[in-house]
């Protein structure tokens, strides 16, 4: 049987654990100046040799995949009747919030 860890135990990753120490050091080193943070980081790409790709900013509630949706038919997508009315009500609320870019 699988034991389930309870939400007050904290799980520890020694990866994630080394990365935040990093940036802890390389934050004290900007004097906790965020935009002296951000050119130390931009500076420290350019020097690397690497190509930095930069993409455009995703808009809120765009997943990129309308085209994709747009071309499904209903029984594309087999849902129970439960399922549909869930569906209903989720994309009502949307309506009336103002879609998914206007969710607080």
């Amino acid at each position: 049987m699988t034991e389930v860890v309870e939400s007050s135990q904290r799980w520890d990753d020694p990866i994630v654990a080394e990365v935040r120490a990093v940036r802890e050091a390389l934050f004290a080193q900007s004097d906790c100046d965020l935009e002296k943070f951000a050119r130390t980081l931009q500076e420290g790409q350019r020097r690397s040799g690497r190509e930095v790709v930069i993409r455009s900013p995703r808009r809120p509630g765009d997943c990129g995949g309308e085209a994709i949706w747009d071309s499904l038919e209903p029984e594309d997508v087999p849902v129970t009747d439960a399922q549909r009315r869930e569906l209903d009500c989720r994309l009502d609320d949307l309506e009336r919030e103002g879609g998914p870019g206007n969710r607080p």
